[in-house]
C-alpha cells in the first residue's frame, strides 16, 4: 500500500503505551491531542506503534485504550508486543480493526517514493522471530530493493543500546536483516529507555541508524519517566529529522533533537 506522496513523509512514533497496574491511559490521552495539535501545523501522515498497547492483553485493557485511539484522527500502523501476546493474535487483530480503517494484519509494508516502511511482528513472545518470520522481512526487503528500508520492531537488536541488555530481538539471523544495503533505519521501544539518562540513538557498523521510541508509561532503564513522542521528517533527499516531543510539558525538545543523511555514513 502506498502513502499519498508530497515532497516528504511525516509520521509520530508511539512506544510502549500499557499503563500498570490499572488501566488508566491518561498519558495516551495527551498523546492522542498532542498529535492532533502538531498535526495542525506539521502534517502528519501516519501514527506508528511499536507494540505494548494493552498490558497482558485484557479485555480491560484494549477498552481503555481503544476508547482515545478510535479518537485519533490519523492512519495508525500498529504491531504486536509481549504484552499483547499474552491473550494472543487473534484477539490483538479484533482490537486493532477498530483503531485503524484498513483491515489490520501482524506484518503488512507501507511504501511512499523512495521509502519502504516494513512493520514487523515477533510471533514468539512479541519479542523473537521465527524462521518464517525472518523469510517474510527478507522477501519484503527484496520485493522493494529499489527503496530505502525503515524497519519496525517492538524490540531493539542485539548489541545497539547499552541500557537495553537483554531485552533484545535474539534472532542471529536479524543482523543479517540488518545488513541489508537498503535497510537504513529501525525503530523499537520495549526497553522503556529515559531519553535523558541513556544513550536511544545509534548508528551500528553497518551505518543503519537505531531510534528508541521513548514509552508512553513508565521508565525501566533511567532515572525518571517522562512521556514522549519522536515525530520523524524524511525528505526525498534522505535527509532525517526527528523531534522528541514531552507530553509533560507540551512542547519539542530541542536537546533531544537528531538529525542525519540516511544517504551517508555517520
Amino acid at each position: 500500500m502506498a502513502i499519498q506522496e508530497n515532497s516528504h513523509v511525516r509520521f509520530v512514533v508511539l512506544g510502549d503505551v500499557e499503563p500498570k497496574p490499572e488501566p488508566v491511559f491518561t498519558n495516551l490521552e495527551n498523546a492522542v491531542n498532542a498529535i492532533h495539535s502538531i498535526n495542525e501545523t506539521f502534517s502528519i501522515d501516519f501514527v506508528a506503534s511499536i507494540g505494548d498497547i494493552a498490558r497482558n492483553g485484557t479485555l480491560e485493557q484494549y477498552e481503555g485504550a481503544t476508547h482515545y485511539l478510535t479518537q485519533l484522527k490519523l492512519p495508525l500502523f500498529v504491531i504486536m508486543g509481549n504484552e499483547e501476546m499474552v491473550e494472543g493474535e487473534k484477539r490483538f487483530l479484533e482490537y486493532a480493526a477498530k483503531w485503524n480503517e484498513s483491515t489490520p494484519e501482524l506484518r503488512f509494508v507501507k511504501t511512499f517514493g523512495r521509502y519502504a516502511f516494513i512493520f514487523a511482528t515477533a510471533s514468539i513472545k512479541g519479542l523473537e522471530f521465527t524462521d518464517q518470520d525472518i523469510h517474510w522481512l527478507t522477501e519484503q526487503i527484496q520485493q522493494n530493493s529499489d527503496k530505502t528500508v525503515i524497519l519496525f520492531t517492538h524490540a531493539p537488536a542485539q548489541d545497539v543500546f547499552a541500557g537495553a541488555r537483554k531485552r533484545v530481538i535474539p534472532n542471529e539471523e536479524f543482523k543479517e536483516i540488518l545488513r541489508h544495503p537498503n535497510v537504513r533505519l529501525h525503530f523499537s521501544g520495549h526497553v522503556h529507555m529515559d531519553l535523558d539518562s541513556v544513550v536511544t540513538y545509534v548508528t551500528d557498523e553497518n551505518r543503519v541508524h537505531h531510534v528508541h521510541a521513548p514509552s508512553i508509561e513508565r521508565t525501566k532503564v533511567g532515572e525518571s519517566h517522562t512521556p514522549r513522542l519522536r515525530v520523524v521528517t524524511l525528505e526525498t533527499d534522505g535527509s532525517v529529522d526527528i523531534q522528541s516531543y514531552n507530553l509533560d510539558k507540551e512542547c519539542f525538545e530541542e536537546k533531544h533533537r537528531i538529525r542525519f543523511s540516511i544517504d551517508s555514513a555517520a
